[in-house]
């Protein structure tokens, strides 16, 4: 059983790593949208908004202002 500190270190460890993971999600999303634009498969494109505005505002411990980076997507600015 791990120590108190060891679990809490543990636990921030584990946090930054989701942070981490999760902005490169976001990243990735961001590019394929781009390149769904790019091949004309504007039917893609509002359900790929759709799920990165839900990404972006998912709970992070800020608040979720981590992960509402300001960007166009498409036609549209998010924030």
């Amino acid at each position: 059983m791990p120590r108190p500190a060891e679990a809490g270190t543990n636990t921030v460890e584990l946090g930054k790593r989701h942070i981490t993971d999760q902005s490169l999600r976001i990243q990735r999303l961001r590019r394929l949208i781009a390149r769904l634009e790019r091949d004309s498969q504007f039917d893609l494109v509002p359900d790929a908004v759709r799920h990165l505005v839900q990404m972006e505002q998912s709970p992070s411990p800020d608040g979720g202002r981590l992960f509402r980076c300001a960007g166009t997507v498409g036609d549209q600015t998010t924030f």
